[in-house]
């Protein structure tokens, strides 16, 4: 924007008045005519030495202001008020002696002469008494050093400090500009729309009804009904005549905007869901990149093909090593370019260009004129962006306009109208945003010329301000001047701020506002008086401008498809360049109409141009929205403001009253979760009937707190007003419990369920007292290493006989239960309320296309493991077309795939055995542990505390005491108190454990501080994710040689396969196998499979996601699923689907914070503190935030994407294809067979 309006004069400055057309004098007599020209030298002479005067009072009074806003002190204050005062009192004490004149100007025969006093007849907030004068101008003083010294707390911040021992430092610009245009989390946008509002506007009101009183007192000393009537003066004698042609405008824009909004919304939905943003609802103000939601930036949702070449050229920027410096450099050269001025030294001496960090400064970017004719400057915070790098050229735009007329009388020196000095600087932008302008600068490397292309770049245009910026540049004055007429009154401010925001431009708040908020006043121009339709005026204005030099530069040709308006660029052409400075040369001198149809050949506002500019996205986007059945308009779904301070005050009571509920079940709940996790250690450290009574009576009193706490939320009162960060927090915490009968049955059921499954032994003749075999370890390390077919089969068979047939019954009871507890819940189904712990409607079908993406490499894997086993046992035992035998995949379940390496290795003579080196270099079970440890301090994380070495079971105990071996991480819920249960044995693959296992404590420690409800992983594959990523990280070869058991590191084609096939083995193969496990679970849950069905319909999942089946006919008495640990134990496998998923991304974030470089199954992030920290201040928030909040914070996005995964396996997938190929085999099982899969693969 140009520079700061100054009262009086400085309106002048700036202002031009419709005047009508050769406008004729009265008939008079040469007497008459004699006086008039006696007069009028005499008029002449007083101008000319007002105009030296005003130079001079005008350079001062700049001075001043400059100094305050760029260096905001309480002396600058002082020094701007008083230098604005004494301006005041000179231009008072001038417009008086130019009031001799009335009357007689009026017929002066010099037009310009007449224009300078009329364009003086209005004397502006001057016109004040002193008093007034000196509290307007220290209201205004006082509500911009609000607006521009407001700060904000770190949303990350607050939520990883939730007791809010954290700085408050986020400024608007360049901070909170940055997050809103980067973040994608609904809650973190939304903390800084409300907070700014807090900090900003809010302390503004009570000033701005105080200013309202003194402008509207300054407008009728000036002869206008109110400030709003005086601010039109410029553009029409009848402000209403202006207001009905912008409504008019705006309803010749509305069917783009309309068709806009639509796409928007729907998009928006895509990312958000139904939840945020309905299917006909306005959309939320935070979720569109900009503060005010004047520019709706968010290019990585809404662009239609992202697949082409970004035209963000941000990143490239700031690649080629842009400073500001260049971006201003750039920018002159563009304007001399056109044959138009360099700026003066005094431009380059005197800006600033970039925010100091040494001072409090107004960081909205300004151009400024001194009034000397030299010193022209801009104030911007420029950031090294493509939105900065227009601003530039914007900004630069208005000092051409200055200096282009600054050798005009004073009065002169500004725009046409106020608009037109904005619109200068936007037809600039309009030229160089084009893709064909930043390919020339090399920011653009490839430039594409096609449809798609076309409409990315319209869509970005419209989005980016053009179009959607003309309903919000009309609202701020509309509700202005509403404000000023009275005819909404200070009760109301807020409320038809809101009204207006909805029905103009079918935007909602994203938390409900009242009138004790301000958000007007949290908009620059509202605080600082800066007059609003300009903008819109110049938004019109400049496609005019910009059609008329694309024909002067033959770079657009109404009649030919190839030059259309939209891909012009002015620059070098110096036709347009002369014809561009020959109007700015005008200033004000004369009525705007003649100006602009020096230009345009037309003297009013006209909206052709600018629906021609994108008249090819108005056309694509009807059609993608009906394509699409996108409803076209808003309807309201709530009540967007309340117009009581009443109302606010009742959310405010509510608001209090839930964080006290909160509170106190943090205090409480800290103290049950302590006391039932030990008695649950003690029941799986010791698997006695005592200690199961103990258990079960612990788990009673957590049910009865959970009841207590569930019938005291009912008690909170209009919840419906509670902020969405204390509603998601109730909802975390209170749900309906069962009656005390269920809860004891229940209770009772998963006891015996613990205890079945911990005891659970195979038996091969009981007869004659042969020793019977535990899970951990003899089946587990049978089913490992023997490949005797019916020794595995008896195993596996033996496990389900003992344990699925036990619990087959007490399975059906529980999930009974468990869907009685949901449904009170408002859940359907307990698969349903598992479901939704990912806050996801469409978890399940996300979950499956997901899997899609990943199916091809599983094929793969599992047609290279069938033919292993083919050669090892036989077409008897094996089908090269068929599922594999369940018992034969490395453990009880088939589950982890990693023990048969050795068997499944391409290349044998690479050894990656190392449990024999672990042996031989004598690793005993504390060892593993503290290198564990080492891996997490190494990278600045912490240390395990005494208490987890002292309480820790890290061995199976020798004193015959039966446990459950399941390797599990325990919190106690108490900040201090973390262990280990675990049956160690001395492997490498219980070291990998361990570092899974120590990966949970980490993470239980870093949230610790947070509160009892946000003491978990963001979702539960988040927690299994950060113990993997360890796994994952510690296994690589350059690792293993830095801990000692490996000795060198070469990383040859072999040895990069045969590690690839390694990490496959216990990650690749487990994706089906969780994905089926909880597939089957849902499916039961929701009733689509009758009781007696389960099993078989299990089977019919396993085969056909797994390509595995059962090797022992399955009878009617058996129930194969609680046979694995989680199922009988409560715990959801998705969480194992996502943790694969999500470690790949976490690793490939964690890798780059860490500076590696190479093939990602490369990385070792051991001893990265950068990466250490930033999985740090994610571990830290717990489930403070969404899922997707805390995995955008880790990688950048906010959905689990396979690509991270796919890449870090990319090589083996080529290799397993070529070897498939070769072998001729078959890829895939059953139906599911691809017989021509290497069809087109060429065999060497």
């Amino acid at each position: 924007m140009a520079g700061p309006l100054l009262p009086g004069p400085l309106v002048v400055a700036f202002v031009a008045v419709l005047l009508p057309h050769n406008q004729a004098l009265p008939h008079a007599d040469h007497g008459f005519t004699a006086a008039v020209s006696s007069q009028e030298n005499a008029a002449r002479q007083l101008l000319e030495e007002i105009q030296k005067e005003a130079n001079q009072h005008c350079n001062t009074v700049k001075h001043a202001s400059w100094a305050y806003a760029s260096d905001i002190t309480e002396e600058h204050k002082k020094q701007k008020l008083s230098a604005t005062s004494e301006y005041q009192d000179w231009y008072k004490s001038t417009w008086k002696r130019t009031q001799e004149y009335n009357g007689i100007w009026e017929n002066f025969q010099d037009s310009q002469l007449k224009r300078q006093f009329k364009l003086m007849k209005v004397l502006g907030s001057a016109a004040l008494d002193k008093t007034d004068l000196d509290e307007l101008n220290a209201l205004q003083t006082e509500m911009v050093e609000i607006y521009s010294t407001a700060k904000v707390c770190d949303y990350w911040d607050v939520q990883s400090d939730f007791w809010n021992n954290t700085q408050c430092n986020l400024q608007l610009e360049p901070d909170m500009t940055r997050l809103l245009e980067s973040s994608r989390s609904s809650y973190e946008m939304s903390h800084l729309w409300s907070s700014f509002r807090d900090q900003s506007g809010r302390k503004i009101k009570d000033l701005y009804k105080r200013y309202v009183e003194l402008s509207n007192k300054a407008a009728l000393k000036n002869g206008f009904q109110n400030m709003g009537d005086m601010w039109l003066e410029p553009y029409a004698d009848d402000p209403e005549v202006f207001r009905e042609s912008v409504i008019q405008l705006l309803d010749e824009m509305k069917p783009l905007y309309l068709q806009l909004h639509a796409y928007a919304r729907r998009k928006l939905r895509e990312v958000y869901g139904s939840s945020e943003i309905g299917p006909r609802s306005p959309i939320p103000a935070h979720l569109l990149g900009n503060m005010w939601a004047q520019q709706w930036n968010r290019p990585d949702i809404f662009t239609p093909y992202p697949e082409k070449v970004s035209i963000d050229v941000s990143p490239n920027m700031k690649k080629q090593g842009y400073t500001a410096k260049k971006m201003f450099q750039l920018s002159e050269e563009f304007f001399v370019s056109l044959n138009m001025s360099k700026m003066t030294p005094e431009f380059w001496k005197n800006s600033i260009i970039e925010k100091p960090e040494d001072r409090k400064l107004i960081c909205h970017a300004s151009a400024w004129d001194f009034c000397d004719k030299q010193d022209f400057r801009v104030k911007q915070c420029t950031d090294i962006t493509m939105g900065d790098f227009i601003t530039v050229h914007h900004e630069m735009g208005h000092t051409q306009y200055q200096m282009a007329y600054s050798h005009l009388p004073y009065d002169f020196r500004g725009g046409a109208n106020p608009g037109f000095h904005e619109a200068v600087g936007d037809v600039i932008g309009l030229s160089v945003s084009t893709p064909k302008h930043l390919h020339k600068m090399d920011l653009l490397k490839v430039l594409e010329e096609d449809s798609e292309a076309d409409i990315n770049f319209l869509l970005s245009m419209a989005l980016n301000a053009r179009i959607i910026f003309l309903p919000f540049g009309y609202v701020v004055d509309r509700w202005r001047w509403d404000v000023f007429s009275g005819k909404v009154d200070p009760e109301n401010w807020n409320c038809h701020w809101w009204d207006l925001r909805y029905s103009i431009q079918g935007i909602k708040p994203p938390v409900k506002r009242s009138e004790l908020d301000f958000d007007p006043g949290s908009k620059y121009h509202v605080p600082a008086s800066v007059p609003y339709i300009r903008y819109f005026a110049s938004f019109i204005m400049q496609f005019q401008f910009h059609k008329s030099l694309c024909i002067l530069a033959k770079e657009y040709d109404p009649q030919d498809p190839a030059k259309p308006l939209h891909k012009c660029d002015i620059y070098q052409s110096t036709e347009a360049g002369n014809a561009l400075r020959s109007m700015l040369e005008l200033g004000a001198s004369k009525p705007w109409p003649e100006t602009l149809k020096s230009l345009t050949g037309v003297d009013h506002m006209d909206a052709g141009a600018i629906r021609e500019y994108f008249k090819p996205l108005e056309l694509w986007l009807e059609e993608d929205n009906r394509k699409h059945g996108e409803h076209i308009g808003w309807e309201a779904d709530d009540i967007y403001c309340e117009p009581t301070k009443e109302a606010h005050l009742r959310k405010s009571i509510a608001e209090a009253s839930a964080q006290e509920f909160l509170a106190r079940y943090n205090e409480e709940a800290g103290e049950i979760f302590n006391d039932v996790n030990h008695a649950a250690w003690n029941y799986n450290t010791n698997l006695t009937d005592h200690n199961a009574k103990l258990s079960s009576e612990a788990s009673l009193r957590i049910s009865a707190f959970s009841a207590k706490m569930y019938n005291e939320s009912l008690l909170l009162k209009d919840t419906a007003k509670l902020s969405k960060s204390t509603k998601r927090a109730l909802n975390m915490v209170v749900g309906a419990v069962l009656p005390d009968d269920d809860i004891k049955n229940y209770t009772n059921i998963r006891s015996n369920m613990t205890k079945i499954y911990g005891s659970g032994k195979v038996c091969s003749d009981k007869e004659n007292n042969q020793t019977c075999l535990s899970l951990d370890p003899e089946l587990q390390d049978l089913m490992k290493n023997s490949k005797d077919f019916e020794k595995l089969k008896w195993a596996w068979e033996g496990w389900r006989t003992a344990v699925g047939r036990k619990l087959k019954p007490l399975y059906f009871e529980y999930a009974e239960l468990k869907n009685k507890a949901a449904q009170a819940n408002n859940y359907t189904d307990y698969g349903h309320q598992l479901r939704m712990r990912y806050e996801s409607e469409n978890f399940e079908e996300e979950m499956l296309s997901l899997y899609d993406e990943l199916k091809p490499l599983y094929e793969l894997l599992h047609s290279w493991v069938r033919r292993k086993f083919y050669n090892q046992y036989g077409p008897k035992i094996i089908k090269l077309d068929g599922p594999l035998p369940a018992c034969i995949l490395g453990d009880m379940w088939g589950r982890f795939w990693s023990p048969l390496f050795e068997f499944l290795q391409p290349y044998p003579s690479t050894d990656f055995n190392l449990d024999a080196t672990m042996k031989e270099q004598g690793y005993n079970v504390t060892h593993m542990f503290n290198m564990g440890e080492e891996f997490f301090t190494s990278m600045g994380l912490k240390k395990m505390p005494p208490s987890f070495w002292n309480l820790s079971m890290l061995e199976k105990p020798s004193d015959g005491r039966e446990v459950v071996c399941h390797a599990t991480a325990w919190d106690f819920s108490d900040g201090k108190d973390f262990r280990i249960k675990m049956c160690t044995t001395v492997t490498f693959k219980n070291l990998q454990t361990i570092h899974h296992e120590l990966g949970h404590i980490q993470y239980y420690m870093q949230y610790a501080h947070q509160p009892a409800m946000y003491r978990s992983g963001a979702n539960d594959g988040f927690h299994e994710a950060i113990g993997e990523l360890m796994s994952m990280s510690m296994s690589t070869p350059q690792h293993l040689k830095k801990v000692g058991l490996m000795n060198d590191v070469q990383y040859t084609k072999e040895d990069t396969i045969n590690f690839l096939l390694k990490m496959s083995l216990s990650s690749v193969s487990t994706l089906p196998f969780h994905l089926v496990n909880d597939l089957w679970r849902w499916r039961a849950f929701r009733g689509e499979y009758k009781q007696e069905e389960w099993n078989n319909e299990y089977w019919k999942l396993k085969e056909k996601y797994l390509g595995v089946y059962a090797p022992v006919e399955r009878t009617k008495d058996d129930l194969d699923p609680p046979t694995i640990f989680h199922i009988a134990n409560n715990y959801d496998m998705i969480r194992y689907f996502t943790r694969t998923v999500l470690q790949f991304q976490f690793m490939e974030a964690l890798c780059d914070a860490a500076g590696h470089i190479g093939p990602l199954y490369t990385c070792d992030i051991y001893g990265s503190t950068e990466a250490g920290k930033k999985l740090a201040s994610v571990l830290s928030l717990g489930s403070s935030v969404p899922w997707q909040d805390a995995l955008e914070k880790m990688t950048g996005v906010r959905k689990m994407s396979t690509k991270p995964l796919l890449k870090y396996f990319e090589p083996l997938k080529e290799f397993l294809k070529k070897e498939v190929c070769l072998k001729g085999d078959v890829v895939g099982w059953g139906e599911n067979i691809q017989n021509d899969y290497c069809k087109n693969m060429p065999v060497h």
